[in-house]
C-alpha cells in the first residue's frame, strides 16, 4: 500500500508491505531511479540529490538498515541505454 502526501515545501511517501509468513523482511529492496544527469550523494541519515552542483532534494528513510548507489539504465528509445544513479535501500 503506498501514500503520498504533498505539502509546500515537502512530499511524503510511505510504503506499507505485508509479508507472508515465511517471508523474511531482509529479502526486502527498494530502488529510486534518477533522471539522467542527476547524481546523488549518501549522508548521515538520508541522502542528496543534485544537478551539477545544485542541490535539488533531500531524502530520508525510515525502516531500511543500509543505503547504496548503484548504476542504473534509462532507455529514451529502443536499443538505447543511458546510465543513471539509481538509489537502493535494503
Amino acid at each position: 500500500l503506498r501514500s503520498v502526501q504533498l505539502s509546500v515545501d515537502r512530499m511524503e511517501i510511505e510504503d506499507k508491505i505485508e509479508l507472508a509468513n515465511n517471508c523474511l523482511s531482509s529479502a526486502i529492496e527498494f530502488r529510486l531511479h534518477l533522471a539522467p544527469g542527476l547524481d546523488v550523494r549518501l549522508k548521515n541519515e538520508g541522502c542528496s540529490v543534485y544537478n551539477g552542483e545544485s542541490e535539488l532534494v533531500w531524502l530520508t528513510y525510515q525502516g531500511y538498515s543500509e543505503a547504496s548507489i548503484v548504476v542504473g539504465w534509462h532507455s529514451p528509445r529502443y536499443g538505447v541505454r543511458v546510465p543513471i544513479r539509481c538509489i537502493v535501500l535494503t
